[in-house]
């Protein structure tokens, strides 16, 4: 409450903004995964997750784990949030649902894994903030499920690579926990794989709005901004030459 008092005080003074928005829309979540965590029950700790999810071929690779949870996945922005959490117990909400939406799409790993991995560094850890979130965002609905997803021909988590294009464009936030990759242009630490192929044809990328490659779905309540944001001009790529 005291929380919601200093906002539409705020309001008042300075007018509504969509950052003030943002803290009520978050406000409202907190409380939607504690009662919803009441009526999950036990549900919420098991497999299958609270909305009965079945199809999925869930592995329990240790050696992937770790490198997952000590940010050497090879995919940047995922390996600087989890050196992030590791170092200070501590990452943004966006980077916890991106690196949580990797483990889960991209790696296949039992999703309790992770959350059990951020129930055990995370510092403002509650059990149903992090498991609802788990359980709600990041494991995929039964839907998805039927629908093919994941894909395994490429990275179905697409955040992995549009986010740090939109919120972390300089790579201060990268580059910061990932000091191997400073010496490299900053495409390429964005990128690294990049140094093991070489561009083949140029496309026109413009993504849409209810793909269900996108995890969150902020970027569909959000799509005027994100559709400008990531459409554009991309490569293709093959095999480095002489490779």
């Amino acid at each position: 409450r005291q929380v919601v008092h200093e906002v539409r005080r705020y309001e008042r003074a300075r007018g509504k903004s969509r950052s003030t928005y943002w803290v009520y829309h978050e406000l409202v979540f907190r409380d939607f995964f504690r009662f919803s965590a009441l009526t999950w029950g036990t549900s919420l700790f098991k497999l299958q997750g609270p909305y009965g999810v079945t199809g999925l071929a869930w592995r329990r690779d240790q050696e992937l784990f770790e490198k997952w949870k000590a940010g050497k996945t090879g995919f940047p922005f995922v390996d600087a949030g989890m050196r992030e959490l590791a170092a200070t117990g501590y990452i943004s909400h966006l980077h916890r649902q991106c690196c949580a939406a990797f483990l889960v799409r991209d790696l296949q790993l039992d999703w309790r894994m992770g959350a059990e991995h951020f129930e055990g560094t995370l510092l403002d850890h509650t059990p149903d903030a992090n498991w609802g979130n788990w359980a709600y965002r990041i494991l995929q609905r039964p839907q998805l499920v039927d629908a093919g997803c994941p894909v395994t021909a490429h990275v179905t988590t697409v955040e992995v690579i549009a986010w740090p294009v939109v919120h972390d464009a300089c790579l201060r936030h990268i580059l910061a926990w990932l000091p191997e990759l400073r010496p490299l242009p900053r495409d390429l630490a964005r990128e690294p794989w990049r140094l093991e192929s070489s561009p083949d044809r140029r496309v026109r990328i413009k993504p849409f709005k209810d793909s269900p490659l996108w995890f969150c779905s902020v970027n569909r309540v959000n799509w005027q901004e994100y559709e400008h944001w990531m459409s554009g001009w991309a490569w293709t790529v093959g095999p480095a030459s002489g490779s």
